[in-house]
């Protein structure tokens, strides 16, 4: 694991379990924010940071972001099984399960209903890239290149529709099911390139 500093962004290869640090400035604002440096063209806010080609209005990448250690929502992986787990947006009553500000819950639905489709839908896949917030200011950790679904879950398993409950309310949310690909190192430039 290495540190890769906010400077080096632009050029960096994505490697597994390196921290990409966010700006060493007195003022922590959306500019120190080191995803948008390291992938150009995504949000720099929220879990779910897409990027969708203007022309033809497809999804070329997704970037998830956990926060780590969120009690409700414990965004988790399996170092041994390689079994990437992820909540979706839809965290509070009040809104149906594909009515989120985001639209995140929507991207999973049509990401795993791609990857379970003909062999020309899965093609159309997005990359989907992992990174978890550490703690320290806007420092984001990289944790793979995920694909929808795992070797050992059914299409009926891998994104599932999980009921809560926040004061007293009911609703539902996705927990999505990916595999980690064994990926150590992924050229930056490649990702740059796909992600427009």
């Amino acid at each position: 694991m290495s540190n890769i500093p906010f400077e080096d962004l632009g050029t960096a290869n994505l490697v597994v379990d390196s921290v990409y640090e966010g700006a060493r400035n007195k003022k922590l604002n959306l500019g120190s924010e080191p995803l948008t440096k390291l992938i150009p063209g995504i949000g720099n806010m929220g879990g779910f940071r897409k990027s969708v080609d203007p022309k033809t209005k497809t999804l070329r990448g997704l970037v998830l972001v956990s926060k780590r250690n969120e009690i409700d929502w414990p965004d988790t992986l399996n170092i041994f099984t390689g079994l990437y787990a992820y909540f979706g947006d839809n965290r509070a009553p009040g809104k149906s399960l594909h009515d989120t500000p985001k639209g995140g819950n929507k991207v999973l639905l049509d990401i795993f209903e791609l990857a379970h489709g003909i062999k020309e839908h899965r093609a159309k896949c997005p990359l989907i890239l992992a990174f978890e917030n550490t703690g320290n200011g806007f420092d984001t950790e990289f944790k793979g290149l995920l694909v929808p679904g795992a070797a050992n879950l059914s299409a009926s398993q891998d994104l599932v529709a999980v009921w809560a409950t926040k004061n007293g309310k009911r609703f539902q949310n996705y927990k999505a099911n990916f595999t980690v690909l064994d990926c150590g190192e992924i050229s930056g430039d490649w990702v740059r390139d796909i992600f427009g």
